[in-house]
């Protein structure tokens, strides 16, 4: 037997965060305090300033090493909030940034197109998923994006439709496509697993 896993292409890879030597300044997002990926991180200090944003409180434990150094960190109570101190930290910045994020797929893939908005490239994003493999999901029929989805299927919180979660994702979405399950057999759904953590 084969100890190939299937992978559909459009599936993004999270490899662990490394500092990036080439970048003048360096801004790192988290948005789930993942101590193991934190401490990962440290083992090697940054090439540059270092600025952080964090959901969640500044002085958490898994922070420890930024805190010793004397980081500058700023920490929001939600996603929201982040989100928009990160696309206004990189309204103001100039080349050579390079921007961190350490979290779920959905908050990823918010950082990712708040730097691609300024110009960043692939090459200077990088993207970590920490904490949980629960999946932003787009649906194909009323275009309703939901967050962390943990299931095989799921309702569309828009059109109240079962979908079925594919493993197709849309890197312009940030999210996998939703599609009816039961469109061809109405009523007919198949048993709902828990598939992703």
């Amino acid at each position: 037997m084969s100890a190939y896993t299937y992978r559909v292409r459009s599936q993004p890879n999270y490899p662990s965060l490394k500092w990036d030597v080439s970048g003048a300044r360096h801004l790192l997002v988290i948005l789930d305090l993942d101590t193991n990926s934190i401490a990962e991180l440290c083992r090697s200090p940054c090439p540059g300033p270092l600025e952080i944003l964090v959901r969640g409180e500044a002085t958490h434990p898994a922070l420890i090493p930024f805190n010793k150094a004397n980081i500058l960190i700023h920490s929001f109570a939600s996603m929201d909030t982040l989100i928009v101190a990160l696309e206004n930290a990189l309204d103001q910045t100039t080349m050579g940034l390079r921007l961190y994020a350490l979290g779920h797929e959905d908050g990823l893939w918010k950082c990712n197109k708040a730097g691609q908005k300024v110009g960043m490239s692939r090459d200077e994003i990088q993207l970590a998923q920490a904490s949980t493999t629960g999946r932003p999901v787009y649906c194909v029929h009323c275009g309703h994006h939901m967050n962390l989805i943990h299931t095989n299927i799921t309702v569309c919180t828009g059109c109240k439709r079962h979908l079925l979660v594919r493993d197709h994702f849309s890197r312009l979405l940030g999210a996998y496509m939703g599609f009816q399950i039961d469109a061809e057999s109405p009523g007919l759904i198949p048993a709902v697993e828990e598939v992703f953590p």
